[in-house]
């Protein structure tokens, strides 16, 4: 992802967050709809997107953009296990978890989830803890890549 690309992320990041405070994002599913298709969009490397959210240990996957990634998020809220619960739950400073390849050393991390994804041809995902505001309830945004490696920083 190149410098422009980070500005057109942040600047559709912002828009879709000014929406959501100033009242006017009616249908809050629409909108998060709207943030992760922005996300895949912006972000060359991303294949598939979605949400995932915990509430005082139980977890749910929303807002995927394909059936696959739904499931794969809901396996991960199941398992209670993969990159999208870490980051939700386990973050580290900046928030982000990388799984460079799921069928490597990641899978060790992720040993029940690693290998659903990989046969479902997701290699390698990127998970954003994103803020809530409550201290029971956690998000990540996940995108998920058919190639290895395809994430970093």
């Amino acid at each position: 992802m190149g410098s422009g690309d980070d500005g057109r992320l942040l600047a559709a990041l912002r828009d879709s967050g000014k929406h959501l405070v100033s009242g006017r994002a009616r249908d809050l599913d629409a909108t998060l709809d709207q943030i992760v298709a922005s996300a895949v969009e912006l972000i060359d490397a991303a294949d598939e997107g979605g949400l995932s959210r915990t509430h005082h240990l139980t977890g749910r996957a929303s807002h995927a953009t394909s059936d696959t990634v739904f499931e794969l998020d809901r396996l991960q809220a199941e398992l209670d296990e993969g990159p999208c619960i870490t980051a939700a739950d386990e973050p580290p400073p900046d928030g982000v978890i990388l799984a460079r390849d799921l069928a490597g050393a990641d899978g060790e991390r992720w040993p029940s989830f690693a290998p659903r994804a990989v046969e479902r041809g997701f290699r390698s995902m990127l998970s954003a803890q994103l803020a809530s505001g409550r201290e029971s309830r956690r998000s990540s945004l996940n995108l998920s890549s058919h190639r290895v490696d395809a994430f970093d920083q």
